[in-house]
């Protein structure tokens, strides 16, 4: 749906870059999509930080997954990030990042547009979501993911 909102959005000024390999099964599509749409470049691999530097904020309106590094990345690089609960681990909506429902179009253009015409808001996100993500450490994670799975059981017991 990504493609879709981009081809909607006409942001003459702005470019969706895709970066990492697309599956084999994807590919064809993926790539049509691209060529379809204005101003959407696959970059292929590049190194994290060569993404970082260049990117104006994360766009990750996952649809799946579980622990969604590249959006920990992208806060300690200071970027603004928009994604969805899926990957909101540690995000707070309109404070670190922008949280979508997953596959709701609307929600992607207007966090999208907002960031677009907003500097003010897009400085603050990719602030505070740095500020968020500075104390987090691996060791910290293990605790927190601890935790979460001992009040699961604690409270499947009650």
């Amino acid at each position: 749906y990504l493609f879709d909102v981009w081809k909607e959005l006409n942001l003459s000024d702005a470019k969706l870059c895709l970066y990492g390999a697309i599956g084999k099964y994807e590919k064809n599509v993926i790539l049509k999509q691209i060529e379809l749409t204005p101003n959407v470049e696959h970059m292929g691999y590049t190194p994290m930080e060569e993404i970082y530097q260049g990117a104006y904020a994360l766009v990750h309106p996952t649809l799946t997954g579980g622990f969604e590094k590249v959006s920990f990345e992208a806060m300690a690089a200071g970027l603004p990030v928009i994604t969805t609960p899926i990957a909101a681990h540690y995000h707070v909506d309109g404070e670190t990042a922008l949280i979508i429902e997953p596959g709701n179009k609307d929600q992607l253009k207007a966090a999208i547009l907002k960031l677009h015409e907003d500097e003010g808001l897009a400085a603050q996100l990719a602030e505070n979501g740095k500020k968020t993500i500075a104390d987090k450490s691996w060791d910290r994670f293990g605790e927190d993911f601890k935790a979460i799975v001992e009040k699961i059981i604690a409270d499947e017991q009650v």
